[in-house]
């Protein structure tokens, strides 16, 4: 038997919970749209707006025509931050060229004389990456993905935003987009964020690129009422089988839109605490409802806080000029 956790899934990647995916049916056309053409891909929104599960769950359904590379930038063991080439490169497997041999006797028995057997011994050095990493991984994902088109996909960019050296990097990357030497691959970026000027920031980082005219935006904002509905009813209902009426349904949906505002990862949040609440004995409840609002109210206001602090550090607000107190999410009630 299924329990809430196992439904309602805020923060986790689509290949954990596809099935609590609801169809956004213009987006997932402009997105496919986009991918037709020889141009590479911003889907941007705020953070928890579903950004990265409406690409996966697309490339997953168009898996056969397309080849997937993630990049991941985390750090490396020495602590160096890696660049968009080393991390393409990560693909790659290391090659190896033979760079002549030593040889070394050995006694063996012949006829009852012992005599000297030569025996050789190759030794290898790792070949030098050519100087176009870039082409050199274009014909790598080629060669590995079968005819498939290249999608090289980039989550949560904003990790890298503020690092201009590597920001200009990749720029310089993408406006190759329709260069003769590269458009033969058909290989297109993927880049999901939270920013909402993406497209006019890689046209700042590096003026001398006309790298906006390759971009293609896609703005991804809250579910609609419909659609925070369905994700209620086949929570509830279908996988975790309540035995709400329609009535009962319907004011829960409509209590679960007023709160979250259709922000997907809030709906999930929201609706494990619900779930959680009510599933001893399958229904939900007046002080289900109030339980699973304090809890709610309080982790908003305790990422509210949290935000607003960091905003005004940033601008230099020091504790001394205000009176600024340390309140802790722990000092946070909700009434």
């Amino acid at each position: 038997m299924l329990e809430p956790k196992d439904v309602f899934t805020p923060r986790v990647p689509y290949s954990e919970n596809p099935e609590m995916y609801v169809v956004r049916t213009d987006l997932e056309n402009s997105l496919k749209d986009i991918l037709k053409e020889n141009l590479h891909i911003i889907v941007h929104g705020d953070s928890g707006t579903g950004k990265s599960w409406l690409c996966y769950k697309l490339l997953d359904e168009y898996k056969k025509e397309f080849s997937v590379y993630v990049l991941r930038f985390d750090e490396m063991e020495n602590g160096e931050k890696p660049s968009v080439i080393d991390v393409l490169l990560a693909y790659l497997p290391e090659t190896y060229e033979q760079t002549g041999y030593s040889e070394k006797k050995k006694a063996a028995a012949d006829i009852g004389i012992l005599s000297g057997e030569g025996e050789h011994e190759k030794n290898y050095t790792k070949v030098s990456r050519i100087k176009d990493s870039y082409f050199e991984f274009l014909e790598y994902a080629k060669k590995e993905s079968h005819g498939k088109k290249i999608i090289i996909m980039i989550d949560n960019f904003e990790t890298i935003i503020k690092d201009s050296q590597r920001v200009k990097e990749l720029a310089n990357i993408l406006i190759k987009v329709d260069d003769p030497k590269y458009a033969p691959f058909k290989a297109k970026f993927l880049i999901i964020g939270t920013p909402n000027n993406l497209r006019d920031y890689f046209a700042k980082i590096n003026i001398s690129l006309p790298i906006a005219q390759r971009l293609r935006e896609i703005p991804v904002s809250r579910l609609t009422r419909s659609e925070t509905d369905e994700i209620v009813k086949r929570g509830f209902v279908e996988k975790l089988k309540f035995p709400l009426s329609k009535t009962k349904l319907s004011e829960i949906q409509e209590q679960v839109y007023w709160i979250t505002a259709g922000v997907p990862s809030f709906i999930h949040f929201y609706c494990l605490e619900l779930a959680k609440n009510g599933f001893k004995e399958l229904s939900i409840m007046p002080e289900h409802v109030k339980k699973s609002n304090q809890v709610f109210m309080a982790s908003m206001l305790s990422e509210s806080y949290q935000v607003l602090q960091g905003a005004m550090n940033a601008i230099g607000i020091a504790k001394s000029r205000i009176g600024w107190k340390n309140v802790s999410s722990q000092n946070l009630v909700v009434r």
